[in-house]
This record gives C-alpha cells, structure tokens and sequence, in this order.
C-alpha cells in the first residue's frame, strides 16, 4: 500500500508540469469538470442509453412471439457465434479506439488518430472477412456438431453481418474518444433495434433466416451512418505526420483482444454449453432471461460511455485526484440508476418473463440469479473502465482469465445436472468474483476505491429528488 501511496504521489507532481492542447473537435475544455456537471452528463448519456434498452427489449419481445422458444434459441446461437468472431475481428481495438483518440483529443495529436484509425479499419476488415468466410462455408458442419439442422442456414446468412457490426463498435468507440458520446450511442444502442424492428413484420414470414437477413441489412445501414457521423466529427482536422503504424496497432490490441475474448467466454460459454447439452429450445429460455436481467444494467453501457474517456483524459494528465473523484460519483450513479429496475426483475420475475410467452415461465430463478450479478457488476463497473484506461490491463486480463477458466469449469458441472439454472448460476458466481476482483486491483495499484459509500447514494438520491444540494467533494 505505501508503494501505492508513493506512485500515487509522484503521478500527482507530474501532473502540475503537464500541459494541454484541444484537438478541434472536442466538445469544451478538458478543465476539471465538478460532479454535478459530470453527473449532468451521464444522465443525459442514461437517457439515449434507455430509448436503446427499450427498443432492444421490444424486438426481444417481438421475436419471442414470432419464433416461439426453439427458433429464438437458434437465433441466439447463431448470434453468439457471430459475436464471437466479431469480437475476435475487433482484434480488441474498441478499447485502444478509446483510450488513446481520447488521448490525442487532448494532446491535439491529430495525425495520431488518422493513422490509428486508417491501420485498425483495415485489420478489421481483414479479420472480418477471413471470418466470414470461414463461418460461411463452416456453418453446415457447426449446426451438426451442436446437433441442430436448423442452425445451418441462419449463421451462413448472419455472418455477412460480422464486418459491419464489428466497424460501428469501432466508429462508436472513436466517437466517444473524441466527445461525441450521444452520437455513438445512437448508432451502437439506437442505431440497430430502430431499423431492424419495423423489418420484422415482413421478414418473420421466412423464420429465423428472414430475421436474420433483416438483421444483416439493418446493421449495413447502421454502418453507413457511423462512417458518416465519423467522416463529420473529424471534418476540417488536419492530415499531420503520424509514426503510428501497423505493427504498434497490433501490439497495442492484442492485450485487449485476450481481455475481450476471457470477457466473451464468460459471457458467452453459457449459452454454448447449454446449446450443447441441452438443446435451443432451453437456450431460447435462457436468452430471455439474460436479455431482461442485462437491462438493469443498461446505466452501464450508459455511464461507461461517459466514463471511460474521461478516466483516459484524466490519466493523461496524471490527474488521480479526479480519477477517484470520478470513479466513486459515476458508481454512485449507476447504482442509484439501476436500482429501481433491479427490484422489479427480483420481485416480479414471473410476470415479466411471461411477457415473451408462457413457455419462457420456466427461467424464473435463472432471472434472479443473473439480475443480482448484474447489480453487482454495475456498482463495481467503473473499477473496469480505471483499469483499461490507466494501462494497467495486464492485471485486467489476467482476472477475466481466471474468471473465464472458473467459468467454464462450473458451466460444465453445473449444467449437465441443472441445466438453465446451472448456467445462470455458473455465470452469476464467476463474474460478481471477477468485478470484486477488479475493485481491489485498482485500490492495490491506483490507491483508488471505486466504490460508492452508502451517505454518497444518499446524498444522490436526495439531490435528484430536489431535497439537497449538489454532493460536496468531501468525498474524495
């Protein structure tokens, strides 16, 4: 701890010597932003985050009534195998997007950012492509292997959708970066579920490779837009000298690719294993109750948006005083935020889920079980984004490891004897362990607690209410 102190300290000294210059798209100046400003922020963030949880939860709703609990399961197959490959496409470049054109906003290094850009485009397309290829061809003998026929067919046409939905969570990154967090949320929250829900009337008539070809076109012309939205932010920026290249791309998101993957297995090994083991039709379940309990954790995403590239600009200025002070208000946001919405799932978990059809009643206390682990995981969220955006991903990626192998190791005892509830309980233990995790790493190594005290959830809640004034910044 005292070595804690001691870096701390020296990181503080350098800060006063360190000198700004804005880069011409930012949005304000990068001076110390008070709480309420901040808080200002991410509730306006929270609003967009919602209007996309909410159309993401009626098309969720809307493909449950027309494909019934099995085929929604080979949608939800097909879907993770395409998330995977895009992640995998991504080459972990979403959080190196982030971190430095946030950066570079600041330091004004404009050339940076364009090389950083042009170089990671291009990977991507080129993993992307080589996946969809190999997804293609490869898509008969993966329905085999999972011993379900009708997935063949869906994943073939789906996997057109890896290239373009690998590029908008690129662009949406680099929107943040740059401070245009509203509008890389509405192409990375709005943008799909509002083109692709008014498809699904006319294409559902073709099952799930109707729905699915909807989904590949809807997310081409949501790629569209976020080139666009990208090609706008950055207008009239010069093409300065940059000796950014190829390899230091690559160099620079292998670490976060190995994260990104340990992250995707925990997310995504569940649904696998019980595809496997227990059919789609019990995945179908599962799907459902994944999709309502991750909507108490929408401020996440939200929050996160704001967050993250703050805790990158703050870094940058070796400024830890204002790391904590954001870390510890954002927490309590999203824990003041989430909390309404994690009650009802816990109370009502029944209801809700027979909204999708009686035939979903079934995944009751899987709900519960992940609604608590996303609880758990958005009032420690913000310790994740400190530990990306500080450059200590080395320690990050070595808990999402541990936290994927224990992961797969209770999904596969579990699940064969509980089946749904073995997943869900699978899942729940592996990531509330690895959050915790995160949390005391970032006090270990930044000296920084992440966490909300309980007089700052009260002082929030009475403030967005009207009963008291803005918190004090005794709380650091």
């Amino acid at each position: 701890m005292h070595a804690a102190f001691e870096r701390r300290h020296h990181l503080q000294e350098r800060s006063t010597r360190y000198t700004t210059v804005m880069a011409p798209w930012a949005m304000g100046g990068v001076t110390r932003q008070e709480p309420g400003g901040l808080v200002a922020r991410m509730f306006s963030v929270v609003v967009l985050r919602v209007i996309g949880a909410a159309l993401g939860f009626l098309v969720t709703i809307v493909l449950a009534r027309y494909l019934g609990a099995r085929n929604i399961g080979v949608y939800f197959l097909a879907l993770t195998i395409v998330t995977v490959a895009s992640v995998i496409a991504r080459f972990g470049l979403d959080q190196v997007f982030l971190r430095f054109s946030a950066a570079h906003t600041i330091t004004g290094h404009h050339g940076q950012l364009v090389a950083l850009h042009r170089y990671g485009i291009r990977l991507t397309v080129a993993l992307g492509a080589l996946a969809t290829g190999l997804l293609g061809f490869g898509s008969k003998w993966l329905a085999t292997s999972a011993h379900e026929p009708l997935l063949a067919d869906p994943l073939a046409i789906l996997s057109l959708a890896i290239i373009p939905l690998s590029l908008v969570n690129l662009y949406s990154e680099l929107l943040k970066g740059v401070r245009k967090t509203a509008r890389a949320l509405l192409i990375q929250s709005v943008g799909l579920p509002f083109v692709w829900l008014p498809m699904l009337p006319f294409v559902q008539k073709w099952g799930v490779s109707g729905v699915v070809s909807g989904y590949v076109v809807a997310i081409m012309l949501v790629l569209g837009a976020a080139w666009a939205l990208w090609r706008n932010a950055i207008a009239g920026v010069g093409r300065d000298r940059s000796d950014w290249t190829l390899r230091r791309t690559v160099s620079l998101g292998f670490p976060f690719l190995l994260i990104a993957l340990t992250n995707m297995a925990i997310t995504w090994t569940d649904t696998l294993m019980l595809g496997w083991w227990a059919g789609a039709q019990p995945v179908g379940i599962y799907g459902m109750a994944v999709r309502f309990a991750t909507l108490s954790s929408f401020v996440l995403v939200a929050v996160g948006a704001v967050i993250a590239p703050r805790f990158a600009e703050l870094f940058a200025r070796r400024d830890l005083a204002g790391l904590q002070r954001t870390a510890r208000i954002s927490a309590a946001a999203m824990a003041l935020l989430s909390a309404p919405l994690f009650l009802i799932l816990m109370i009502f978990p029944a209801l809700i889920l027979r909204i999708g059809g009686i035939e979903f009643a079934s995944g009751v206390l899987a709900l519960r079980l992940l609604t608590f682990s996303q609880f758990v995981i958005v009032v420690t969220g913000s310790a994740g984004y400190l530990l990306s955006m500080t450059g200590n991903h080395g320690a990050l990626r070595t808990i999402h490891v541990v936290a994927a192998l224990l992961n797969g190791f209770l999904n596969a005892v579990l699940i064969p004897r509980y089946g749904l509830n073995g997943a869900a309980s699978a899942t729940s233990i592996s990531v509330i362990l690895m959050n915790v995790a995160q949390v005391v790493v970032a006090k270990v190594r930044l000296d920084i607690w992440s966490l909300p005290s309980f007089h700052m959830l009260i002082a929030y809640a009475s403030a967005t209410f009207g009963r008291t004034a803005a918190p004090s910044n005794k709380w650091r």
